[in-house]
């Protein structure tokens, strides 16, 4: 089952470099789960792993400000997006959005 949202990064932070790439890796280690971001058409499934997730938000170029959707699917789906929808929202990420994009998703952040 596959959980969507889109992410609008906060202006105030330089977006998806290193050390974000690290919590967001850091948010899904030892889970089993599918990351897909896609921005403006075009769609990078990453490995859950820094250097991968970092080379999806440069080929995406997710700098601040910039919205994308994220996609978590797999066995461990439901718990991965929840840890990033805190990372984006409330975590270190703090001043970003991340909004459900179906009520599916919705609830697995309301659960």
């Amino acid at each position: 089952m596959a959980y969507r949202a889109t992410v609008t990064l906060s202006t105030a932070s330089h977006g998806l470099h290193m050390r974000p790439c690290i919590l967001v890796a850091e948010a899904v280690h030892g889970l089993d789960v599918t990351l897909t971001f896609s921005r403006d058409g075009r769609t990078y499934a990453p490995h859950p792993d820094v250097m991968d997730i970092a080379y999806a938000a440069v080929t995406l170029n997710l700098a601040g400000g910039t919205t994308f959707e994220l996609t978590c699917d797999g066995p461990d789906a439901q718990e991965g997006f929840r840890r990033l929808k805190i990372l984006f929202a409330d975590g270190e990420m703090a001043g970003s959005t991340f909004e459900a994009l179906d009520p599916l998703s919705q609830d697995a952040l309301d659960g």
